[in-house]
């Protein structure tokens, strides 16, 4: 199974998953809990795994993504 990988940071600084070093989100990657994602400009944070994740951050009612800013 297919999964994409964030390997492009939006931040410019090597991703880590943490507030300062977010991944950049995309579809159908694996998103785990406790960990920061960048996704249209704004970032979230995962409140459970999600492997694999098909529901983009900000996505009405899902409470599995918090938004931090």
């Amino acid at each position: 199974i297919y999964r994409p990988i964030s390997v492009t940071p939006e931040t410019g600084a090597e991703p880590d998953g943490s507030r300062d070093k977010p991944y950049a989100y995309l579809n159908g990657m694996d998103v785990n809990n406790g960990k920061y994602y960048s996704f249209g400009g704004k970032l979230y944070l995962a409140k459970s795994d999600m492997k694999p994740c098909v529901w983009n951050p900000g996505t009405a009612g899902m409470w599995q993504w918090e938004l931090v800013s």
